[in-house]
């Protein structure tokens, strides 16, 4: 991933912000139209403000025509090689939603939405939306922006054709907020009804839900800048804080001064590669997480395998739960390890091995009543390898 983003958006202020950056290759189709079309109608703005041509010259990225007008188009290639390599792309059916069995990059659409509030309301505007699409070894980054509010019809209809060309979707908490937000506003547009507008409905891989369970207990919290630091050890420098986000664009409608939107560029342009690089890191420790050794990380693994009904695959991250260095985690490690070998029907001795073992790890630390349960399923065991 690129560390210069905020140098490569600061060209916009210090060369006249007259074009996108040049990244050495096109981008995919429909992605820009030129720059030798008819300019929109001049628009209202303050004293000295850039308005009409001069204006659109001021934005980056391009024009690209739709059905229902023109949207502003930035389009940024990110090199990414060796990334989600199918043995790793995978690992996405062993999750609950079995649907992303069939989990492939170039079908995957990662998406990040920037918006006038924090609200899942109808009221609330995605002013601006990052579109990732693997091309090849390069993710391409469409950041579809509303230079105001009368070009949302042909931002819509832009994520519309983005959608009908992937299968998956790549988030990072976009199940409760970036599709209900995108769903609102294809309603109120009149795209679609509400049934029509469940984009949370369709394959999605969001990876605040995954990395909650992966990273149970490890981090001091999941918002995406603390697994950009603690996973992919690449902590955001000078990055606009998300809160900060909607006074940006507030004051670019204001006064027409893109420099406000360079920061809100950058930040958006490093969630969509971000959730590539996650996507990736993740689904490595589902697919081989055999070299893995932190404990609790091998139960999380585990307990994430176990839930997608992999039992087989959770068995070795379980057993390396079940230790004196975490005896915290030896009775739920325990439980999903039998639970597991019922489901493989294991021999009586394999559970009863289990729950032995638990007892030696950690009988006195657990709770009375949890150890007399542990103790009554080790005697019924026993008997009833007596009577076999």
């Amino acid at each position: 991933m690129p560390d210069d983003f905020l140098r490569r958006f600061g060209r916009f202020l210090e060369q006249g912000r007259t074009q996108e950056p040049q990244t050495g290759r096109p981008a995919p189709d429909g992605a820009a139209t030129g720059a030798d079309e008819q300019a929109p109608p001049d628009r209202r703005a303050p004293d000295g403000a850039a308005t009409g041509a001069d204006e659109e010259a001021a934005l980056p990225g391009q024009r690209v025509d739709t059905p229902f007008g023109h949207v502003q188009v930035l389009a940024t290639r990110v090199h990414l090689p060796l990334l989600l390599p199918p043995r790793v792309t995978g690992a996405a059916g062993r999750l609950k939603d079995r649907r992303l069995a069939g989990f492939d990059r170039q079908q995957a659409l990662f998406f990040d939405v920037e918006a006038t509030g924090l609200s899942h309301g109808a009221g609330t505007v995605a002013f601006l939306l990052g579109l990732g699409r693997f091309d090849g070894d390069d993710l391409v980054v469409e950041q579809v922006l509303l230079a105001d509010y009368d070009e949302e019809c042909a931002q819509l209809q832009l994520l519309l054709e983005r959608l009908s060309q992937t299968t998956y979707l790549v988030s990072y908490n976009g199940k409760s907020y970036d599709t209900s937000v995108l769903a609102n506003r294809l309603v109120v547009n009149r795209f679609m009804d509400r049934e029509e507008a469940q984009l949370k409905l369709r394959p999605h891989l969001d990876l605040l839900h995954l990395g909650r369970r992966l990273y149970s207990g490890l981090l001091p919290d999941h918002t995406l800048a603390t697994l950009e630091r603690e996973v992919l050890r690449r902590p955001r420098l000078d990055d606009l804080p998300g809160e900060l986000v909607p006074q940006h664009y507030f004051q670019y409608l204001l006064t027409r001064d893109p420099s406000y939107l360079a920061p809100v560029l950058a930040h958006n342009l490093q969630d969509v590669v971000s959730l590539a690089l996650l996507a990736h890191e993740m689904l490595l420790l589902l697919a081989d997480g055999s070299q893995e050794r932190r404990v609790r990380l091998c139960f999380n693994i585990g307990k994430t395998l176990a839930d997608g009904g992999f039992f087989a695959e959770a068995l070795p991250h379980l057993r390396i739960g079940m230790t004196r260095d975490e005896p915290d985690l030896a009775l739920p490690a325990a439980r999903l390890l039998a639970r597991a070998l019922r489901k493989l029907s294991a021999r009586p001795e394999e559970l009863l091995a289990v729950w032995e073992e638990l007892l030696a790890i950690a009988g006195e630390r657990m709770d009375p009543a949890e150890r007399d349960e542990v103790q009554r399923r080790v005697e019924r065991l026993r008997k009833a390898l007596r009577q076999s």
